[in-house]
This record gives structure tokens, C-alpha cells and sequence, in this order.
């Protein structure tokens, strides 16, 4: 069964920038993600890698469910006919560049998020930053060297909801997240 087991960690905006060319210096995967949701649980997302401009984007459907204190998650492919379809009925949405960390650590997989108040083409706005580290139940990790200096707050498990991009994607709650955690601390 996939289950969703991740860590999560809230990213200083004053450096957010910083860390984003540094990112993309070091050559880590980017895709611009676009993404609407018909109910929390219910995600859909377009994706389009940034250093392949030329190449289709992908269109996939999420479903997530909290079961017995573990986070139920299927996704698979669907016809871009199908997004553009389910888009009418979105109750929310969010727009995200995302860099992927696959060799930071063995059985660990990071994904460092800058949500945007708008698409990124569109040079849509930082509004909220967060790495997420997945990794199997009952196992460890570290922090990858080129986070650190980075984090403002590693999110408690017990309030990993409140962290959720369907949450975020609203930039009045992402703000009152920031308020709320870290006294309205942005760097």
C-alpha cells in the first residue's frame, strides 16, 4: 500500500531566492507545477519540466487519505483532456517550481518547494517556502548540506496538516502559518 511518510520543513523567505539559484546552479531537477484541487483530498497537477521547455507537460490525479494515523496516497496519469475538464470544477489551486533532491540520501527523497501566488511563467510570487523529505516508515534521515542555514522550522509530525500544500495554496492562510509558527518571521 502507498502510504506517505515525510518530514516537513518551513524555509526562510528572505533567502528562499538564494537557495532557489543555488538549486537550479547545482543542476537539480525543476518542474513548474500547477496544480487544482475538488476537494482536499483530491489533488490534479500538470507538470512541465524547466530544462526541457519543448516537452509535453504530464497531468496526473492524486487521491489522499488519512487512515489510522497513516496518509493513504494513489496517483496516476490522466489525458490532459481530463485535467482541462475536472480545472471547471477546482475549489482551489497552486502554482509551484519544484527541485527535486534524489541523490541527497540513501532511501530518502527531498523535494524543495517555492509556492507562487501565480504561474511561475507569469512570474507569479513567492508566498511560501517548504522541504519535504519522504522516506519509509520506521526509517531515518539526515539534512541535506545545501538546506542548512535554510530551515526557519522543522514542522512537527502532529501538525504536518496544517503544512499541506492544499492549505498553502490559499496565500492569506499561508501568511497566517507564517504568523502563527514564526511570529510573522520571514527570514
Amino acid at each position: 500500500m502507498p502510504v506517505e511518510n515525510e518530514d516537513k520543513y518551513v524555509l526562510a523567505l528572505d533567502r528562499a531566492e538564494a537557495l532557489r539559484e543555488i538549486l537550479a546552479a547545482a543542476g537539480h531537477p525543476c518542474l513548474l507545477i500547477d496544480q487544482f484541487y475538488l476537494l482536499p483530498q483530491v489533488r490534479y497537477r500538470r507538470t512541465r519540466r524547466l530544462d526541457r521547455p519543448g516537452d509535453p507537460p504530464g497531468h496526473e490525479f492524486t487521491f489522499k487519505q488519512a487512515i489510522d494515523g497513516r496518509l493513504l496516497e494513489q496517483a496516476f496519469p490522466v489525458p490532459e483532456e481530463d485535467y482541462a475538464l475536472a480545472s471547471r470544477a477546482a475549489v482551489s489551486a497552486l502554482h509551484k517550481a519544484r527541485f527535486s533532491l534524489p541523490d541527497a540520501e540513501p532511501g530518502a527523497h527531498w523535494d524543495v518547494d517555492f509556492l507562487l501566488d501565480g504561474p511561475a511563467e507569469r512570474g507569479g510570487g513567492l508566498i511560501f517556502a517548504i522541504a519535504e523529505c519522504e522516506y519509509p516508515e520506521g526509517g531515518r534521515h539526515g539534512m541535506p548540506d545545501v538546506l542548512r542555514g535554510h530551515v526557519a522550522l522543522a514542522v512537527p509530525r502532529e501538525h504536518s496538516p496544517l503544512f499541506s500544500n492544499a492549505r498553502l495554496s490559499e496565500p492569506g492562510y499561508a501568511a497566517t502559518v507564517l504568523e502563527r509558527y514564526l511570529g510573522g518571521w520571514r527570514g
